[in-house]
């Protein structure tokens, strides 16, 4: 059983940013017992125990990470150590979305704390890590609409849901920025950009 001492521990590293990822791993492991809970009732009992006993050190984790790496630094030290907060940002999101089905949130919610983790990678000018997240954005909400089609980047615009227009139009826009920025010569990427800026308008008037 995780305790405050263990949480208070963990969230010093952060600022530290000494073997972040490492220690955040260890100690998210109980997520792993996930994978083994096949029946539908022992899962879902599964993810009410890991929200009660995890919750509150995901929540306060991606608080404090995009403090910390609001602000890039071109030191070869300072990137190692923000490639590894990133790696624990990351995780601390995988966590908090597997149990956000015990969550009184929207669908959306999520999304939205992954995208801040998106605007510091574009801060320290990880465009690769920008693109590949936005996507995974976009791919998570798309998969909660079942009219979406699969033909289609961008799910089904929803009126009236203002906040997840904002989203999905972040998700868009960061990937514009992306593709822009890495200046990669890939038709693929290019054919996607556009894509999305024919699938966006009806996002863009929801906002």
């Amino acid at each position: 059983m995780a305790s405050s001492g263990d949480d208070l521990r963990l969230l010093s590293l952060i600022d530290v940013g000494d073997n972040v990822f490492s220690s955040f791993s260890d100690y998210l492991k109980p997520f792993s017992t996930l994978s083994t809970s096949r029946k539908k009732q022992d899962r879902a009992t599964t993810i009410r125990a890991l929200a009660k006993q995890f919750l509150p050190f995901l929540n306060k984790s991606i608080s404090l990470l995009p403090k910390r790496l609001s602000v890039a630094n071109s030191d070869k030290e300072a990137r190692e150590s923000a490639l590894d907060l990133f790696r624990a940002y990351e995780l601390c999101l995988d966590c908090l979305e597997l149990v956000s089905a015990q969550l009184a949130c929207k669908p959306h919610t999520v999304q939205s704390q992954r995208l801040r983790m998106i605007h510091c990678l574009d801060v320290w000018g990880l465009y690769e890590n920008v693109y590949t997240e936005a996507f995974k954005v976009l791919e998570k909400l798309r998969g909660s609409d079942s009219k979406s089609r699969k033909s289609r980047l961008l799910p089904e615009v929803q009126d009236g849901d203002a906040e997840m227009a904002l989203v999905v139009v972040d998700a868009v826009a960061a990937i514009f920025r992306a593709v822009a920025m890495s200046q990669q010569l890939d038709d693929k990427r290019y054919r996607k950009v556009l894509l999305l800026l024919e699938e966006v308008g009806g996002w863009l008037r929801s906002v």
